[in-house]
């Protein structure tokens, strides 16, 4: 009978030995799957490259939250028509046409006329031209009306814009300085954003490019991650992308398109 006794508390023994011990084995599957998790995702992400450069940090986007001097409205009371003569600008005629082709951030709201806004302007880069490091912008639209599908501007957006001297004259622009207008109004604009790890990126509203770009410059908006990391960090820092569904969606590398424009000179 003791010896029943003995054999059952030695194999009860046993068991909880065994629970104990396949616990452990479990536990330490489990921290192993996760490890080798870790591992993958840094050697997707390109930690384990020994042929890839560190990226570098790109500068703050869209600028920092800072207080701007802000239009009346975005979107006018009334929509003009929009210029057909405008569709069918090229890259190549955009450059040509240009005295200056800049990454730009848009700072205060300076003034309005009938038909246009201005704004105070700082230049990130210059692709073509030298117009100092900051110069007023003139941008068709104002809070009486504005173009189909082009906002005013607000203080913190960055822009690639193609530029010509504007001959409007008005006390916002400084005694002795030039304004610069958009070359073909809002056909040659592109908004920029720069993600952090992926680079620059150039944006445009209008369907112009759907076709005109150079095959160099494959459009990233027919990618999916693209187009949706692209447009929701837009509409991050400006609410009027929220709403902004467009039938072709254009999206293009900064430094593919930089590099184009810097061929055509």
């Amino acid at each position: 009978m003791d010896k029943k006794k003995n054999k059952n508390k030695n194999k009860l023994s046993s068991d909880k030995s065994f629970n104990k011990t396949l616990g452990w084995i479990v536990a330490a599957g489990c921290v192993l799957m996760i490890a080798l998790g870790v591992l993958m995702a840094l050697y997707r992400g390109g930690a384990f490259d020994p042929g890839k450069k560190p990226e570098a940090t790109p500068e703050p986007t869209a600028a920092p939250q800072m207080n701007f001097v802000l239009p009346e409205v975005r979107t006018g009371r009334e929509t003009r028509p929009a210029p057909i003569a405008l569709k069918g600008m090229s890259l190549e005629n955009a450059v040509q046409k240009s005295d200056a082709v800049l990454l730009v951030r848009v700072g205060d709201w300076l003034a309005e006329t009938d038909e246009q806004t201005l704004y105070e302007c700082t230049v990130l880069e210059a692709l073509k031209g030298d117009v100092g490091e900051k110069f007023v912008l003139v941008q068709d639209g104002c809070s009486k009306s504005t173009l189909p599908d082009y906002p005013l501007f607000k203080g913190g957006n960055e822009l690639l814009v193609f530029l010509t001297p504007s001959d409007l004259e008005n006390d916002a622009v400084p005694q002795g300085e030039k304004a610069y207008e958009l070359t073909g109004s809002y056909t040659t604009l592109f908004y920029s954003i720069a993600l952090s790890n992926e680079g620059r990126f150039a944006v445009s509203r209008c369907e112009n490019w759907y076709r005109r770009m150079p095959r160099e410059i494959p459009n990233l908006g027919d990618v999916t991650h693209y187009r949706g990391s692209v447009y929701s960090s837009l509409a991050e820092w400006d609410y009027v992308w929220n709403n902004y569904n467009p039938e072709y969606r254009m999206i293009y590398s900064y430094d593919k398109l930089a590099e184009a424009i810097r061929g055509l000179l």
